[in-house]
């Protein structure tokens, strides 16, 4: 059975490493982001590493020490020793929010207070998520708990509904 893992790869190889990965046979997510970059003589739409330094892996468990002994990758992400797996639904919720081109932003901070939320409609319609509401703004948040990391996404407030 496969699972989803968070491999933590040598700095400004994310792309590198999955295109290796991908090769070899081996199911691999990269979310990347949009972004405008400004030079001294050029201005050039670029896609860069939504999370910089991590890579995702749909792996049975037995493929682990293939993905460690791959170029670039530095190790996974465990607790206590051991590689820490990824629910689908959280891979599945990054996937939508990235192709749906909101804006959002990436952060490492622990979310304490919220909401469980589920979009109701648009393009994360079914994802489930913590309501933030800060400064006026309102946010659906993506936890990727094995990381540490959280995505937030703007969305009007009508568009959710709280879980239990």
């Amino acid at each position: 059975m496969k699972t989803w893992y968070a491999i933590y790869v040598r700095s400004r190889s994310e792309k590198k490493t999955a295109e290796y990965l991908s090769s070899e046979g081996h199911e691999v997510y990269l979310p990347l982001m949009k972004t405008m970059r400004q030079w001294s003589d050029r201005r050039k739409l670029v896609e860069l590493p939504l999370i910089s330094c991590y890579l995702f892996v749909h792996i049975a468990q037995g493929e682990q020490n293939d993905i460690l002994n791959s170029p670039n990758v530095v190790t996974f992400v465990s607790n206590k020793g051991k590689a820490m797996a990824i629910p689908d639904v959280q891979i599945e919720a990054m996937k939508r929010a990235v192709n749906c081109d909101l804006p959002m932003e990436v952060s490492t901070e622990q979310i304490n207070e919220g909401d469980l939320v589920e979009v109701t409609a648009g393009a994360l319609k079914g994802c489930e998520g913590i309501y933030l509401s800060e400064k006026g703004k309102h946010q659906f948040v993506i936890a990727i708990t094995a990381i540490g990391y959280t995505l937030r996404i703007d969305v009007a407030k009508s568009c959710v509904k709280k879980i239990g």
